[in-house]
């Protein structure tokens, strides 16, 4: 029914174009309508109504199939938005789990920070002592000589003169055979370093620096200073030099012959002394106090140096005279 209301349509439609539009006059020559045997009375031909309904439903059957083809494609866009969007929120809600290793290197920053213990100790140990209390004293050395810190060797020399502190008089004479002990300690010591040995050697002038007699204590302290310095152990090495030069190089030499060897060793050992002494305080960031202890140095030893070739004066003069 519905396809022949369409029909009718069209038919109703195509007599009123041909009543609003008169047909052309034709031309002379050509056959007029009556000539092709068509009265203008006689009714138009019939119009074949299912030629028209089977293309008006096929056009229908094409755009039913586009319509649906496009409902399929935009089903299919949504569940994959819908898919992309379902992911994309399980990603965000991902819980992050924290970052141990951050959290490790914080914590180990705050170790490196903290303070060393061997000082701390050692430096109770400085005040006990100074108290008069030397059994306090000697138990903050000993906490302080246990440990791998800083102050540690510093804690063990002081800790080998509280033990030896009966110990008699560093210049006075000893018996022959103890001369040859300690030489011998200071022998072994210079071929222990040349092995690399640093940490035995180290012991046994540390040994020979407290027990020692006279010149065998002052040898063991530089060579304990020397030694240190030469492995960019700074603060260790001044304070051996600075207990070599308060008890032994403010007063060498002090030989009664000025020409005997004793003399010579000792202005030897003072200039060597107060070199490692300069060097070692300037690296380890002592620099003013090294300005003003090589100043000072230089000043004093003018008449000793006089006539004496010495490159380690030499290097310390040029010291001086450079900007530091």
């Amino acid at each position: 029914m519905k396809y022949i209301l369409i029909s009718l349509s069209i038919l109703l439609f195509a007599n009123q174009l041909s009543a609003d539009f008169p047909l052309p006059i034709p031309e002379p020559g050509e056959g007029n309508i009556s000539s092709r045997g068509i009265s203008p009375d006689e009714p138009l031909p019939p119009i074949d109504a299912s030629s028209v309904i089977a293309e008006q439903k096929s056009e229908q059957e094409g755009s039913e199939t586009v319509s649906e083809n496009a409902a399929v494609t935009g089903e299919e866009t949504k569940v994959t938005e819908t898919k992309q969007t379902v992911s994309e929120t399980v990603k965000e809600k991902k819980t992050k789990l924290p970052n141990l290793a951050d959290r490790k290197d914080k914590k180990g920053g705050k170790k490196k920070e903290a303070a060393d213990p061997s000082r701390a100790a050692y430096e109770r140990g400085l005040l006990r002592l100074r108290n008069g209390q030397k059994d306090a004293a000697k138990e903050e050395f000993g906490k302080a000589a246990s440990t791998e810190g800083t102050a540690s060797s510093q804690a063990k020399l002081e800790l080998s003169k509280l033990d030896n502190s009966k110990a008699p008089d560093p210049t006075a004479e000893v018996p022959a055979e103890d001369d040859s002990r300690w030489k011998t300690s200071l022998e072994t010591a210079r071929s222990l370093r040349a092995q690399g040995k640093n940490s035995e050697a180290e012991s046994i002038l540390l040994r020979t620096a407290t027990e020692g007699e006279g010149e065998y204590r002052s040898r063991a302290l530089l060579q304990l200073g020397d030694m240190l310095f030469r492995l960019g152990r700074y603060s260790d090495a001044r304070s051996y030099l600075m207990d070599f030069w308060n008890r032994f190089g403010k007063t060498f030499p002090n030989a009664e012959d000025l020409t005997s060897r004793e003399f010579k060793r000792q202005r030897e050992e003072k200039e060597l002394g107060a070199y490692l002494l300069f060097k070692s305080s300037y690296k380890a960031g002592e620099g003013e106090w090294a300005k003003r202890f090589l100043k000072k140095y230089l000043d004093k030893s003018i008449s000793e140096s006089q006539g004496v070739y010495s490159p380690l004066r030499m290097e310390m003069e040029s010291f001086a005279k450079s900007d530091l």
